[in-house]
């Protein structure tokens, strides 16, 4: 076997780069964004959405039941938007967030789905280091860091929109508000290679900060509105589940594509949640017994609106 010289190997790395970025340009986004009321804090991850660098082809945003206030400033928004916006909703009927992402996982045109929740500040190169990482056939988990009470209340829009949260440590956040601000390390923009050096494990999935091609999520079946934990906030969970046991890989992408969480107060597992868990684990199925498929055949069915 002939020996590479050090001109050879440069060559080949090279290609691999532009093949990589040929790659990256061929990617398209659709970004899924839940949420509920909260329109202070919507108006913060719109925000940050709309200055990143590798803005999204195409935000969703699916409304599990706001009231009119979140339908004004989405239209606002929606005015001078540099992408395309779909706001979905439907009526506030108790929690159904699967339903409502499953809705906008149908009608997203991307062929990567970035989800979001509208708690979640996303960091300026979010959407970039996403589908930078975009292969085609891996789920993505990415982290958060934490803001505490104080931060949380004191981020504004002006803040956002001149930078202070993108270098490291951000300007925000230093010095008074780095002490109740909790995983600060995600925030530590890292090259892909180190970063799997970094964080060799596979990550659970967290709902506020993942993604993958739309074909994996179909072939899931999106998120099941028929299983009862769904209705307790059990569906990115039981999303993960049904991932792995269909052998798709999970893969962290720590160190870049983070999002800023806004404090708010947690419901934590009781009893029913662990069971319901412990239940599904079992007799997991994979795919949805009521999912994408069957929500996009309700949509086809529906006559169009008056």
């Amino acid at each position: 076997m002939a020996k590479l010289t050090s001109c050879d190997f440069l060559s080949q790395r090279i290609s691999t780069l532009d093949l990589r970025l040929s790659y990256d340009l061929l990617e398209t986004s659709s970004v899924l964004l839940a949420v509920y009321e909260a329109e202070r804090e919507l108006a913060l991850v719109l925000a940050a959405l709309g200055r990143q660098s590798r803005p999204p082809n195409q935000l969703v945003i699916c409304d599990d039941g706001s009231g009119p206030g979140t339908a004004a400033l989405v239209a606002r928004y929606t005015a001078a938007a540099p992408f395309e916006i779909l706001h979905l909703h439907q009526e506030d009927d108790g929690f159904r967030k699967s339903k409502i992402l499953n809705e906008g996982a149908y009608h997203a045109t991307g062929n990567n789905l970035l989800f979001l929740d509208g708690d979640s500040v996303p960091h300026v190169h979010w959407v970039r280091d996403h589908l930078r990482h975009a292969d085609g056939k891996t789920v993505w988990c990415g982290r958060r860091v934490k803001l505490g009470p104080v931060a949380s209340l004191k981020l504004t829009k002006d803040g956002i929109q001149a930078g202070t949260l993108d270098g490291f440590p951000p300007s925000f956040l230093f010095p008074r508000h780095l002490r109740e601000t909790r995983h600060l390390r995600f925030a530590i923009r890292l090259p892909p290679f180190l970063a799997r050096c970094l964080h060799p494990a596979s990550k659970r999935l967290m709902g506020c900060n993942f993604s993958l091609p739309k074909t994996l999520f179909e072939q899931v079946n999106g998120f099941d509105e028929a299983w009862e934990g769904s209705q307790h906030r059990c569906e990115d969970w039981d999303l993960e589940t049904r991932l792995r046991k269909n052998g798709f890989p999970l893969r962290p992408i720590a160190n870049a594509g983070v999002v800023f969480h806004l404090d708010h107060p947690e419901r934590k597992p009781d009893e029913h949640y662990r069971r319901l868990r412990e239940e599904r684990r079992a007799n997991a199925p994979f795919r949805s017994l009521c999912g994408l498929e069957e929500h996009g055949a309700l949509i086809e069915s529906s006559p169009p609106p008056a």
